[in-house]
């Protein structure tokens, strides 16, 4: 029998979450083309936020997008 992470009914949330990096990260890279006062550049802020709290929540990793295993950021830097 599989176990279940006790949160919720994802059999592996970190595996779940690093699935969703990529798409993190496009949100992170469309910020470039979208005026910084504009209600489309905020909105994307509250996606990227959404997705950094829920990582957080389901993982119990702070900070999972950015000092996760799969960061982009190198930690020998």
């Amino acid at each position: 029998m599989t176990q279940r992470h006790s949160r919720s009914g994802l059999r592996d949330p970190i595996a779940f979450f690093e699935g969703l990096r990529p798409a993190r990260q496009a949100c992170i890279d469309q910020l470039r083309n979208l005026r910084p006062s504009s209600p489309e550049y905020h909105m994307m802020f509250v996606i990227i936020a959404a997705m950094d709290v829920a990582a957080e929540f389901f993982t119990r990793q702070r900070s999972f997008f950015t000092v996760g295993a799969g960061a982009t950021a190198s930690r020998d830097a």
